[in-house]
């Protein structure tokens, strides 16, 4: 695993620093700046080996086992929490 680049790409996104500074450290998992809730690094998932199918921020390997309908329910649940924290 030592021998692979883990790619920071999504600048624009409030965990960008985050998770590139739990890579550096080796971190498998980091407090996502925004939500309080735990997420892994792409480390984690490397170390894993293979997308486990649960449509994580970081899969290095392009969410080959995530389900077409898994999308669609992961945004509802987001925009659901989002419209409930405003209250």
């Amino acid at each position: 695993m030592s021998s692979e680049k883990v790619k920071h790409t999504d600048t624009s996104t409030p965990y960008y620093l985050v998770h590139k500074a739990a890579c550096e450290k080796g971190g498998l998992t980091y407090e996502d700046p925004e939500t309080g809730y735990t997420v892994f690094t792409e480390l984690s998932h490397l170390k894993r080996g293979k997308c486990c199918g649960n449509k994580c921020r970081h899969c290095p390997f392009d969410h080959v086992n995530v389900r077409e309908n898994k999308s669609k329910t992961f945004k509802v649940e987001i925009e659901l929490e989002k419209s409930n924290s405003n209250k």
